[in-house]
């Protein structure tokens, strides 16, 4: 079921309509010092991942953080909101 729905199996590095994430605001936010989910495991799809030019793609890698959710990744998750969905 994951390899036939999960959207990392479509073809998220093209500008067609073939690509599900084109449009979206996408915020990424990992610890450089995780050990469960290593930011080189993501890297590659990040990096090749399109939104398009009606999406947004914001990555934030905090150094020294492991797998958890500090207080500056909640700071730089309310301003992605705040900026992408709520102000002008």
């Amino acid at each position: 079921m994951v390899a036939h729905k999960d959207p990392s199996t479509t073809p998220y590095d093209r500008l067609d309509a073939t690509n599900p994430f084109l449009g979206k605001k996408i915020l990424v936010m990992s610890g450089a010092a995780d050990k469960l989910v290593p930011w080189e495991a993501s890297r590659d799809f990040v990096e090749r991942l399109e939104v398009g030019p009606g999406g947004v793609k914001k990555t934030v890698l905090l150094a020294e953080v492991g797998h958890k959710c500090t207080d500056l990744m909640l700071e730089a998750l309310g301003r992605f909101v705040g900026k992408e969905y709520l102000w002008d």
